[in-house]
């Protein structure tokens, strides 16, 4: 359901425009505060990390922080960062932008220039990673500047709001979470989720502010394709939809991989945009797309006013011929699941995957090298990555391209029609690309241990029912009441997420738990967790065949699709009663015929790196933005 986004999205669109038109008019490029306002008490502290109160103005078109190529464009590669003796260090700009229909973009600059750099990293290496927002403050002249670490801050004489209590990492003022606030959320590191690293419910960087994140990497990660984004509840889908994210690569997956070694590697962003203002409103099942897309930000933009399709050409990949090449692509969409072929002549061509979610598949025990997974259609919500080895066109094919499939997501989700992405060519010399490296180990030496060893044999110490939600606020009301998003655990009560929210589960180090993950809601939702993997067992209580027991970090479960009335209510289609209204015997006879799609899974609790409080919830960041998220704690 998506009748309040659009709501909301357009209200805080309107405000960051008026917010930021004012502060451009009477603000320089770029303002000096006497001094950073961090109380004495505070200096020290982690987290602190030479706070300065730099505040860039909104850049002018001709200068834009966040220009993004033009529609048909060559796919341009991302610019690669290494680290060097341990450690990866790197400065990151927070910039907002708006595009040629007033739409807010938003992007992340090295101290270079470069847009959205691929960070690149080794097991047992050190990420530090600083982060200085540049977005104007949606509310100019609020006490955004002082912070709180530890303890019982000094609550300066101008504040309007009262104090946090003492887990906040960063701001010390809960409406300095608003939509000119950021943080990083590191997708699908397996790091601990205290402050300074991957701690995304009470981390705030506030327009103005610099913050130095600093983490080891576990020398039992997995080598393969991450990502970063931020995670600011309230504001993930609008920094998100705008563009704002990056990829992270642990290096080594040679050694799992052998097949990749020497080929030219590519790395492939996808992701979503608000559609232009001239095309139709999206309906289910329906030709006009709920959101545009881009490839490595070149667009693929709806541009009829009518439900007759009609997009811009799309950008254009180079390969040489007769060469294959490795191909790590990540689903870095706020809201769009983007299933995608390679397609030849209209015939979808098989690709080797070798790795999902940054983790190589079929090694999960560490114990050898692994063969890859052969498939021709690739599902890829939002979150998700896949890394693949694909062959280039022949001499005798006439249209190669990526094609994006049309999705059901179901009578209540958004509209994803079958697009062309990107076309191939080929060429006769070298791309210059990076070549993967050649595998390091000897043959008869077996690879590093990840951190999963041994999950698939290991004993089941918990079972939990989970399951996403959707509840009108105003059911009389259908087309205009806004809907509740729950994240919910079967047995404990609906909940929207709140800043400071209880966790619903707990459980402890060493703990390997089985979770049934249910939608009941007409529309499909993306399970996404934080600091773990888990590993697929079954689809709708069925066991996945072995090339579908992989680890991953995002999946999609689609919607429910019972028998609904005219309004959309589940009912009965022999009586009419609605489901809501039937006793519990009538509705479990229901869900036996009509049973609500799920997965079942093993999450790995083993290891002491993530003892703390880390969310899960729907990766469509428009449901999660607006409660569709729960905190579990893992205790030592």
């Amino acid at each position: 359901m998506k009748s309040l986004n659009f709501t909301v999205r357009a209200a805080l669109v309107a405000t960051c425009l008026l917010s930021a038109a004012s502060w451009a008019a009477t603000s320089p490029a770029t303002v000096a505060a006497p001094s950073p306002s961090i109380p004495a008490s505070l200096a020290g502290l982690p987290g602190v990390s030479s706070q300065t109160t730099l505040i860039g103005a909104k850049a002018p078109r001709s200068g834009s922080p966040c220009a993004r190529p033009a529609t048909g464009s060559v796919i341009p590669q991302p610019v690669h960062i290494y680290s060097s003796a341990g450690a990866l260090n790197v400065h990151l700009d927070y910039y907002e932008d708006f595009d040629a229909n007033g739409n807010p973009t938003f992007c992340f600059l090295d101290v270079n220039g470069n847009q959205a750099p691929i960070l690149h990293g080794k097991p047992g290496d050190t990420f530090n990673i600083e982060v200085t927002n540049r977005v104007p403050p949606l509310f100019p002249g609020t006490p955004s500047d002082t912070l709180l670490q530890a303890g019982t801050p000094t609550v300066p004489a101008t504040a309007t709001q009262p104090a946090v209590a003492g887990n906040q990492c960063g701001e010390q003022y809960q409406f300095a979470m608003d939509p000119s606030s950021v943080n990083l959320h590191f997708h699908g590191f397996l790091v601990t989720p205290r402050c300074q690293s991957d701690n995304v419910a009470h981390t705030v960087i506030a327009a103005g502010d610099t913050f130095q994140y600093s983490f080891p990497i576990p020398a039992n990660e997995p080598p393969g394709l991450y990502w970063f984004h931020p995670h600011v509840h309230g504001g993930g889908e609008q920094s998100v939809l705008g563009g704002a994210s990056g990829e992270l690569i642990i290096d080594g997956i040679e050694n799992f991989h052998p097949e990749v070694s020497n080929l030219p590697q590519r790395v492939l962003v996808f992701r979503d945009a608000l559609i232009g203002p001239n095309a139709p409103a999206p309906v289910p099942y329906g030709t006009v797309p709920t959101w545009d897309v881009s490839l490595n930000y070149v667009p693929v933009q709806y541009t009829s006013s009518s439900t007759t399709p009609a997009y811009t050409a799309p950008g254009v990949i180079n390969m040489q011929a007769g060469q294959p090449e490795f191909w790590r692509v990540a689903n870095a969409a706020a809201d769009a699941i983007l299933d995608f072929q390679v397609q030849y002549d209209g015939v979808a061509q098989p690709v080797s995957i070798v790795a999902l979610d940054g983790v190589p598949v079929n090694v999960e025990n560490g114990v050898k090298t692994g063969a890859p997974v052969i498939k021709t259609t690739i599902a890829l919500p939002p979150g998700q990555r896949a890394e693949f080895i694909v062959a280039p066109p022949g001499p005798n094919v006439n249209v190669a391209v990526i094609q994006l499939l049309n999705v059901d997501e179901g009578l209540f989700g958004d509209t994803n029609p079958s697009r062309t992405l990107a076309t191939i060519a080929t060429q006769r010399t070298a791309t210059g690309l990076p070549l993967m490296p050649n595998a390091t180990l000897p043959a008869s030496r077996k690879p590093w241990k990840q951190r999963f060893d041994g999950l698939d044999g290991n004993g089941i110490t918990a079972t939990r029912t989970l399951y996403f939600k959707e509840v009108l606020q105003d059911p009389t009301n259908p087309n205009t009441s806004p809907t509740n998003f729950y994240m919910s655990v079967d047995g404990t009560p609906d909940a929207l997420y709140t800043p400071g929210i209880a966790p619903v589960i707990t459980t402890k180090v060493g703990a390997v738990e089985e979770w049934t993950v249910q939608n009941r809601a007409l529309e499909a939702h993306v399970f996404h967790i934080h600091q773990i993997h888990y590993l697929l067992q079954a689809v709708n209580g069925v066991a996945v065949p072995a090339d579908d027991h992989q680890l991953h970090d995002d999946y999609t479960i689609p919607g429910w699709a019972p028998p609904v009335n005219a309004g959309g209510s589940p009912v009965d289609p022999t009586t009419g009663v609605l489901f809501a209204n039937m006793t519990a015997a009538k509705q479990t006879a229901y869900l036996k015929k009509y049973p609500y799609p799920s997965i079942k899974a093993k999450f790995d609790f083993r290891d002491p790196t993530i003892v703390g409080d880390f969310v899960f919830h729907c990766h469509i960041l428009a449901h999660e933005d607006q409660g569709m998220m729960a905190v579990m704690r893992v205790t030592p």
